[in-house]
């Protein structure tokens, strides 16, 4: 990566140099913040960069990829609620979200999670207030048993 000039390469470095406590953590931690601030277009595609630029959702990264995404219906305006477009975004440019363990979409008009079973190293899912169809949660239940599912009204969904 880092001989193709990919930023990803760089990051994935700095990370495990920072888990190893190898090196100065703050001259690292100032290098992961310059490579993401610089580099968000060309590792989230520009229409997530913006996303995250202008607020209204926030990336973890880990290792190079993102690790948690949260974009929260609550803390916008009523026409943000709708992450269709979101999944079908995170979902068709899948490379910087492969490694994807957490995903928060509470309080959006998320109805249909299947096509998040993509991700396969999705551990949590937040849908707080969100109106998940039953089938939808019931595909999530039998495909990915180990995927902990957090809803407004049943948070215990891995305990059945």
């Amino acid at each position: 990566l880092i001989e193709r000039d990919d930023p990803r390469g760089e990051l994935i470095n700095i990370d495990l140099a920072l888990e190893a406590r190898s090196g100065d953590e703050v001259a690292l931690n100032e290098r992961r913040a310059e490579i993401l601030a610089h580099s968000a277009p060309k590792l989230l595609g520009d229409v997530f960069a913006r996303v995250v630029a202008d607020g209204y959702g926030t990336v973890t990264w880990r290792r190079g990829f993102v690790d948690q995404v949260k974009y929260r219906g609550d803390r916008h305006l009523g026409h943000l609620k709708s992450v269709g477009w979101l999944i079908k975004l995170m979902t068709t440019v899948h490379e910087p979200f492969s490694l994807l363990r957490s995903l928060d979409l509470s309080y959006t008009d998320v109805t249909d999670v299947r096509p998040l079973l993509k991700f396969r190293h999705l551990a949590t899912l937040r849908i707080d207030g969100c109106n998940p169809t039953p089938a939808s949660l019931e595909a999530l239940r039998a495909i990915r048993s180990d995927l902990e599912v957090l809803t407004e009204r049943d948070y215990s969904m891995n305990d059945t």
